[in-house]
């Protein structure tokens, strides 16, 4: 019955977009790069960090559609609109987190009458409900994602195989800065003591070598939309004012009045901001280069 009843919205959705008048687009126009052997795949990535990559590794021989691409949209609370619902309809490759971070796209794949090759990359990186979802801000599971997409390709296009071998080596090529400066940071900083708003920050701040001070339970609570205990909040508190920290860093799409506090606090106390966020910048051309971004703004705090 539930099924059905999401069939049904779906179908609804894809309607009343048409009989607005208004032409849907299409899902994308294919990446770049040497000529594509095969005909192109039509690809949903339901984050636009993961479109980035898949856009990359595809190259000429995908059109990419990325759902989630504005810092205004939480992936929790995302509602399917017309132009989403045709490109799951036409994907034949889809991309998700799992974890519970993007569970729209779950639920739209699961009423899908013809199923794309599905990657769910929680899955794939053997992590379970309740683990961090953050997974994008781990260095070594880019790479792991990254593997898994070329494979998810090759699959659905055996015929290109080579061809995507190619953009792969192309795009490890393309991670070299961000790499060395993750290498950098390790180097002249592991076991700096700094601080969080929220669980964004954990994988970074453990590939890093940095010491993570903020209570766990807190920055869980934070992430969830919750208010975090008194205790770990006088902890944050001292933390800050105290200077514990070498390094405040701030989700910047997430703010709340007690983060923002927390920031101000910070700024007054001498303890440098780095804010990071769940989606690239519009400016950010790629996943890469919204990730150096950030790497060297937290370099710099740091002291580098």
């Amino acid at each position: 019955m539930l099924r059905l009843q999401a069939v049904t919205l779906l179908a609804t959705i894809i309607l009343t977009g048409c009989a607005s008048g208004n032409p849907l687009p299409a899902v994308g126009t294919p990446g770049a790069g040497p000529s594509c052997p095969a005909q192109p795949l039509n690809v949903v990535a339901a984050e636009s960090f993961y479109g980035s990559i898949a856009l990359q590794l595809g190259g000429a021989c995908v059109r990419v559609f990325s759902v989630i691409s504005s810092a205004e949209s939480d992936p929790h609370e995302y509602q399917i609109d017309a132009q989403t619902a045709r490109a799951y309809q036409t994907a034949q490759v889809v991309f998700q987190n799992g974890l519970g971070y993007d569970e729209f796209s779950e639920k739209v794949v699961s009423t899908l009458s013809t199923r794309p090759i599905v990657v769910t990359f929680g899955e794939v990186l053997g992590l379970k409900p309740g683990d961090n979802p953050h997974l994008w801000y781990h260095p070594q599971y880019v790479e792991r994602i990254a593997a898994a997409m070329t494979a998810a390709y090759q699959r659905a296009r055996p015929e290109a195989s080579a061809y995507f071998e190619q953009q792969a080596r192309t795009f490890r090529e393309a991670l070299r800065e961000y790499q060395t400066l993750v290498e950098q940071i390790r180097r002249q900083y592991a076991g700096t003591p700094v601080g969080a708003t929220e669980s964004i920050a954990v994988y970074l701040t453990e590939a890093l070598g940095l010491r993570l001070l903020t209570p766990p339970q807190l920055l869980d609570t934070i992430s969830e939309g919750g208010q975090p205990s008194l205790a770990d909040v006088t902890t944050m508190q001292q933390q800050i004012e105290q200077r514990q920290i070498r390094v405040l860093i701030v989700n910047a799409q997430t703010e709340s009045p007690l983060t923002r506090r927390w920031a101000e606090l910070a700024r007054a106390r001498g303890v440098p901001v780095v804010e990071v966020s769940e989606v690239p910048a519009a400016t950010d051309a790629t996943f890469q280069a919204w990730q150096v971004r950030q790497l060297r703004a937290l370099l710099a705090a740091l002291g580098g």
